[in-house]
Protein backbone atom coordinates (compact mmCIF):
# COMPACT_ATOMS: atom_id res chain seq x y z
CA UNK A 1 0.00 0.00 0.00
CA UNK A 2 0.75 3.55 -0.44
CA UNK A 3 3.45 4.91 2.20
CA UNK A 4 3.10 8.85 3.78
CA UNK A 5 5.79 10.01 0.95
CA UNK A 6 4.00 8.32 -2.42
CA UNK A 7 0.77 10.07 -1.31
CA UNK A 8 2.26 13.72 -0.47
CA UNK A 9 3.74 13.24 -3.89
CA UNK A 10 0.24 12.42 -5.83
CA UNK A 11 1.47 9.25 -7.12
CA UNK A 12 -1.88 8.11 -9.09
CA UNK A 13 -2.70 5.10 -6.61
CA UNK A 14 -6.84 4.09 -6.49
CA UNK A 15 -7.77 3.85 -3.03
CA UNK A 16 -6.60 0.51 -1.82
CA UNK A 17 -4.41 -0.18 -4.52
CA UNK A 18 -1.19 -1.74 -4.55
CA UNK A 19 2.05 0.12 -5.08
CA UNK A 20 4.59 -1.84 -7.04
CA UNK A 21 7.73 -0.98 -5.81
CA UNK A 22 11.17 -1.81 -8.53
CA UNK A 23 14.65 -1.67 -7.00
CA UNK A 24 17.84 -2.07 -9.81
CA UNK A 25 20.87 -2.27 -8.53
CA UNK A 26 23.76 -1.97 -11.30
CA UNK A 27 27.09 -3.55 -10.24
CA UNK A 28 30.91 -3.25 -12.04
CA UNK A 29 33.35 -6.17 -11.68
CA UNK A 30 34.11 -4.77 -7.91
CA UNK A 31 31.03 -3.75 -6.15
CA UNK A 32 27.62 -2.04 -6.75
CA UNK A 33 28.08 0.96 -8.57
CA UNK A 34 24.05 2.57 -8.91
CA UNK A 35 20.80 1.95 -7.43
CA UNK A 36 17.88 2.73 -9.26
CA UNK A 37 14.53 3.15 -6.99
CA UNK A 38 10.83 3.81 -8.57
CA UNK A 39 7.33 3.35 -7.63
CA UNK A 40 4.00 2.80 -9.64
CA UNK A 41 0.41 2.45 -9.34
CA UNK A 42 -0.04 -1.14 -9.20
CA UNK A 43 -3.25 -1.33 -11.64
CA UNK A 44 -1.33 1.02 -14.16
CA UNK A 45 1.94 -1.06 -15.09
CA UNK A 46 2.50 -4.47 -16.81
CA UNK A 47 6.58 -5.40 -15.24
CA UNK A 48 8.63 -7.55 -17.74
CA UNK A 49 11.56 -8.61 -16.99
CA UNK A 50 13.97 -10.14 -19.90
CA UNK A 51 17.39 -9.93 -18.43
CA UNK A 52 18.99 -8.40 -21.12
CA UNK A 53 17.67 -10.96 -23.78
CA UNK A 54 16.83 -8.74 -26.66
CA UNK A 55 15.11 -11.27 -28.59
CA UNK A 56 12.48 -12.09 -25.42
CA UNK A 57 12.11 -8.20 -25.09
CA UNK A 58 11.36 -7.34 -28.59
CA UNK A 59 9.10 -10.12 -28.78
CA UNK A 60 7.44 -8.96 -25.50
CA UNK A 61 6.61 -5.34 -27.26
CA UNK A 62 4.90 -6.37 -29.58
Amino acid sequence: MPIPIEVALHLPVAAGMPVLHNVLTGYTADRPLRISAAAFAADKVRLVSAHGDIETITRLRK
